[in-house]
């Protein structure tokens, strides 16, 4: 029965560890986009509309 327990400790604990790599890796990919969208409007008063552009 030990072992049974010690099986399913190690089992969660593995479950855990990939629960967590994955919040890790959905907060990277937000980190990210933020970065993109701070750039966006960093940008955003420099940029010409497009009719100017094609003219």
């Amino acid at each position: 029965m030990v072992a049974a327990g010690a099986l399913a400790t190690i089992t969660a604990a593995i479950g855990l560890a990939k629960e967590l790599r994955d919040v890790d890796h959905q907060f990277d990919t937000a980190e990210l986009r933020l970065k993109i969208i701070e750039m966006m409007d960093a940008l955003a008063p420099q940029r010409q509309p497009q009719s100017r552009l094609k003219a």
